[in-house]
């Protein structure tokens, strides 16, 4: 299935620094990006860091002054899914619910 992804940012920059961000879409085995953008205004250094799997792609921008900054992402993707037959893993779906709060467990349908 494919989907577009999008984000748009502004920030008021109020002294030197770093600024870290996590927006890229993931690149996994079940999820290909076919085509993204990523646009900063003005220009500031970045650097792409990888986490140790691959999938995560983090951003590092270096602002050197104050102002106002725009960031802009967008992108195009293709994802992979297997629909399964309700109640085929039990022991799973066990697991699910103990690990989703139970005040959320409401807004869920896992049929649980």
């Amino acid at each position: 299935m494919k989907f577009n992804v999008s984000a748009e940012m502004g920030y008021e920059i109020r002294s030197a620094g770093t600024l870290i961000l996590n927006i890229h879409a993931l690149r996994t085995p079940t999820q290909v990006v076919l085509e993204e953008t990523f646009t900063i205004e003005p220009y500031v250094k970045v650097e792409e860091l990888f986490s140790v799997n691959g999938e995560n792609r983090i951003i590092r921008l270096e602002i050197e002054k104050k102002g106002n900054l725009q960031i802009n992402y967008k992108a195009t993707v293709d994802n992979t899914f297997e629909i399964k037959e309700k109640g085929c893993y039990p022991d799973q779906l066990a697991i699910q619910k103990r690990r989703i709060p139970q005040w959320f467990q409401q807004y869920t349908n896992l049929g649980i």
